[in-house]
């Protein structure tokens, strides 16, 4: 359903994005070491420089990062349809998204972009989320750590009490069913639907049914589903969870010292952007041109990088329950310096290396070679600041009668539990809750 209205909205989608030069734009330029547009909204890109703790790191780490310090919003309109929750889709262009439209949250703006600082269209529905007077989640939750500097935006659903308009052909209601299963499909949806939805949860979206009780998901789904019972009927706590994030982040803490764009060596600035000399990462200006969006063109810089990331969720069935695998890992642009990552997850680029989590990784590595996968899906990551930059997303099942240490630096969370964290700001990074968002797709 989702997929097929997707189909039409790309194929009348105008959005062209074509090569530009840093060097010929007229809004953003290299100043005060950072390469920022004009206004001094929006965002700038700027070097990042991180040196750990000496005796545990292998090395530290240069490289390049968005400074983005607005908080944005991102929010779903729903209200209670006649058998089922309702959502209000966008499907929102993107100039790096694969096919360019995706599922997008119904509002989906930086605050430079509600404020107009671009002098183009209001944002549709953006009242809706200033005084929601029906059911309503809000939580702040942080961007990609490995590329954005302390970003965090507001995830939000509202309730509205009647069905609104479509503001326009690019948005469209459907019931929730549909919505979950755009989340296990290729490109369909975006990286903001993905973090709102997940952080919202099945129990606030799912209310005309229990949840994983599909007949399309199998055994998997099964397991799901008594694992969902299961914490409903016995909560389990949050405080060991709550306690190993709190240990890693002491363990792992480290500053990181802004370092001006045209003195990042080895990074190489020139007239069409900043790259790394091992091709892994850069920064390069595009041109866009469409109909569909606030203003008719703009230009900006993107972040690109030719391999694909690659994030993997382990689950076992333990006891009574699934239980999930996550790994507590720093990145050098999480404001709280670690969060909880999937089990395993490749970033291409410079990243923070500390000795025992290397060992710690290639076990998990190990882990992940045992299990078969049951969910995997390739998506855009943030197609308004990255280009073509693509990530594989894949939940796998560990046999039972694996055995499993516990390994430094890890949490095995349930459900339940996974609900309940995921509505606090700054426990799951933005990569943990793309991956959960295919648990999310089978409810």
């Amino acid at each position: 359903m989702v997929g097929d209205w997707l189909t039409g909205v790309r194929e009348r989608c105008d959005m062209q994005v074509v090569p530009g030069r840093l060097a010929d734009s007229a809004h953003w330029s290299v100043a005060d070491g950072r390469i920022r547009h004009r206004s001094g909204g929006f965002f700038s890109v700027v070097g990042v420089r991180v040196e750990p703790d000496p005796d545990r790191a292998r090395s530290g780490v240069v490289s390049l990062i968005i400074d983005q310090p607005e908080v944005g919003l991102l929010g779903f309109v729903a209200h209670h349809g006649g058998d089922q929750v309702e959502i209000l889709v966008q499907a929102k262009p993107e100039p790096g998204n694969v096919g360019l439209a995706q599922a997008a949250p119904t509002v989906q703006a930086t605050r430079s972009n509600y404020l107009r600082l671009h002098g183009g269209r209001p944002t549709a529905l953006l009242d809706a989320f200033a005084e929601p007077s029906g059911e309503t989640v809000r939580v702040a939750q942080s961007e990609q750590g490995s590329r954005f500097l302390g970003k965090y935006n507001d995830n939000a659903v509202v309730f509205l009490d009647d069905r609104v308009d479509e503001p326009g052909e690019e948005f469209g209601w459907f019931p929730v069913d549909a919505v979950l299963d755009a989340l296990v499909r290729d490109f369909a949806v975006n990286t903001d639907a993905r973090s709102v939805l997940v952080t919202a949860g099945p129990s606030m979206l799912v209310r005309h049914r229990p949840p994983f009780v599909r007949a399309d998901t199998g055994r998997f789904g099964e397991l799901l589903a008594a694992s969902y019972r299961a914490g409903r009927e016995r909560p389990r706590s949050v405080v060991d969870a709550e306690r190993r994030l709190a240990d890693a982040r002491h363990r792992f803490s480290f500053g990181a010292e802004p370092v001006a764009v045209d003195a990042l060596e080895p990074w190489i600035l020139d007239d069409r952007g900043l790259a790394e000399p091992t091709g892994e990462l850069a920064i390069v200006h595009v041109a866009v041109t469409t109909t569909q969006r606030e203003v008719p063109a703009w230009d900006q810089p993107l972040v690109t990088t030719p391999a694909e990331g690659d994030s993997v969720l382990l689950a076992q069935w333990q006891g009574d329950q699934l239980r999930f695998l996550f790994a507590l890992t720093p990145e050098v642009g999480l404001r709280e310096c670690v969060q909880v990552h999937p089990t395993v997850q490749r970033t291409p680029g410079p990243a923070l290396e500390y000795a025992e989590l290397v060992r710690r990784d290639a076990e998990l590595a190990a882990l992940g070679a045992e299990a078969e996968p049951v969910v995997s899906v390739r998506q855009s990551d943030e197609g308004g600041r990255f280009l073509d930059c693509v990530g594989r997303y894949t939940v796998s099942l560990l046999p039972e009668d694996v055995g499993v240490p516990d390994l430094d630096a890890t949490i095995w969370l349930t459900l339940d539990q996974i609900e309940d964290l995921a509505r606090r700001k700054g426990f799951f990074t933005n990569e943990a809750r793309s991956a959960l968002s295919l648990v999310l797709g089978l409810a």
